[in-house]
């Protein structure tokens, strides 16, 4: 009878606690889609050396991964409509 009451109890907090966490993940958003620099020139029509001025003078935020550097999709396409007047074309 006590095995069964404390299984009860190890039940219901395991359950309060994944009810916690699926409230938790309502929250989150679509993961974020990553390019890299081959991918923003080609969508910008840029050089490799245009990106980079781009990146260093923080118009274009970034993340760098090692040696390889990768933009946000989303910071692509508001560069694209900000600074270009072009709808975005994501791939």
């Amino acid at each position: 009878m006590k095995l069964l009451k404390f299984l009860e109890l190890s039940f219901d907090e395991v359950f309060s606690r994944l009810k916690y966490l699926e409230n938790k993940m309502d929250g989150i958003t679509e993961p974020k889609q990553w390019e890299d620099s081959t991918d923003v020139c080609r969508r910008l029509q840029i050089s490799k050396r245009t990106l980079s001025y781009l990146r260093e003078s923080g118009v274009l935020p970034y993340t760098k991964l090692g040696r390889k550097v990768f933009f946000l999709q989303s910071d692509i396409n508001d560069y694209m409509v900000k600074r270009l007047g072009r709808k975005t074309d994501t791939p």
